[in-house]
């Protein structure tokens, strides 16, 4: 199975266990826990979980339509360097946070991954930058989009990694 059918199916069954599991909780905390009749507060509190879950059952049927080549999850830039006759190439891996990111994938296999295709094609690795941003608004951004989406999903910092091929005839 390839890996965007594998997170495609990932995200509808997370989607279809939020629409049906997250309602009834709802419905018990508020009767139960709370103590509070059926009103208009209800339904708009039950509304939230559906819109999340279509919108990760829109994005995982997405994900399985897509090719291979057209992911964002790992974008990759060719720098050529003809005097030195290496190749290097830059990948960025993007990672996902909260529920999704815990369940979907770790940060170490994401790496494994990009590390053993290049490999494959003849790069080695060079190096591994964490690609964290000290910026306050995009923390805040990503906090307000995980508490949103109930702490299902929230973009994560990810890495770049550097790696470089050396041309046949160069020593």
């Amino acid at each position: 199975m390839t890996e965007n059918k594998k997170k495609g199916l990932i995200l509808i069954l997370l989607g279809v266990f939020i629409y049906l599991i997250f309602p009834t909780i709802l419905k018990l905390l508020i009767y139960n826990l709370l103590n509070l009749h059926y009103d208009w507060s209800y339904m708009v509190i039950s509304f939230i979980p559906v819109i999340v879950s279509i919108g990760l059952i829109i994005f995982g049927v997405i994900t399985l339509v897509k090719k291979p080549n057209e992911t964002n999850e790992i974008m990759e830039n060719l720098v050529h360097s003809e005097v030195s006759g290496k190749h290097n190439k830059v990948v960025t891996i993007t990672l996902w946070g909260g529920l999704l990111g815990l369940f979907a994938s770790t940060p170490k296999q994401k790496i494994a991954k990009a590390m053993a295709k290049e490999n494959l094609n003849g790069f080695r690795t060079v190096q591994i930058i964490e690609a964290a941003s000290g910026n306050i608004l995009l923390w805040l951004l990503r906090l307000i989009i995980l508490f949103l989406t109930l702490f299902i999903y929230t973009p994560a910092n990810g890495y770049y990694i550097t790696f470089e091929k050396i041309k046949e005839g160069h020593i």
